[in-house]
């Protein structure tokens, strides 16, 4: 449902871009254009039991960074896109039997995304378009939070595994001339990770799955080459 409704808020936005003038720049295989703007990661996230008690959850947290995307058309209708940003932090937080610990600690992450791009027939102001590929995130900086290095007693620190996985992708973007232009993004990707706590002493304390599958909007602006 949660899904939905932002794809349904994608599309509530495009049609918007029906409200102005009749032009629309024409795409032809040879162009190049980027993309900027604020992203926004929304995690759908659960995890296997924490600590051994299937009542132990942890989640993550929504993130904001700079989005940017370069795209190359391969054909009039075909590109290949790629999708990078700056990086997202994001905060752990402990859920079920452990909520009280809060924070459970903080994790960063890079997700380039690779994927092919089809182009609709331009409208009035507008360029529709959706894709399909694969993303690789890489996690860097985890930080266990103090509350939970009490809550465990020891000076813990935390390791997440680099993730593969899908992604799907929905866009307009809204002509302002032949080469300025807005644009809103969507993403739906899959990102599971497997989370590590490590004692003082180096030993795993534990080890347990987490799906992450975020919903990543993009708003921005885009130029073209």
């Amino acid at each position: 449902m949660q899904i939905n409704n932002r794809i349904t808020s994608l599309a509530v936005v495009a049609g918007l871009a029906f409200g102005g003038s009749a032009f629309a720049a024409e795409l032809a295989a040879g162009d190049f254009f980027v993309r900027a703007g604020v992203a926004n990661v929304m995690p759908d996230s659960d995890s296997d039991p924490v600590l051994g008690d299937p009542n132990n959850r942890v989640s993550v947290d929504d993130a904001t960074s700079l989005g940017l995307t370069l795209t190359y058309m391969l054909t009039d209708h075909w590109a290949v896109e790629l999708l990078g940003a700056s990086p997202f932090e994001h905060d752990i937080q402990a859920e079920g039997g452990i909520s009280a610990v809060g924070k459970a600690g903080t994790t960063k992450h890079l997700p380039p995304t690779l994927y092919a791009q089809y182009y609709g027939q331009p409208m009035p102001n507008l360029h529709l378009y959706g894709g399909l590929g694969i993303n690789h995130t890489q996690f860097f900086d985890e930080e266990a939070s103090d509350s939970l290095r009490t809550a465990l007693g020891n000076d813990v620190t935390l390791g997440l595994e680099e993730s593969w996985g899908w992604a799907v992708n929905l866009g307009a973007d809204y002509d302002f001339t032949d080469r300025w232009f807005g644009t809103v993004s969507l993403w739906y990707v899959d990102i599971e990770t497997t989370a590590s706590v490590y004692l003082a002493d180096g030993s795993k304390a534990d080890e347990f799955d987490v799906t992450i599958d975020p919903t990543v909007v993009l708003a921005g602006v885009g130029y073209r080459f």
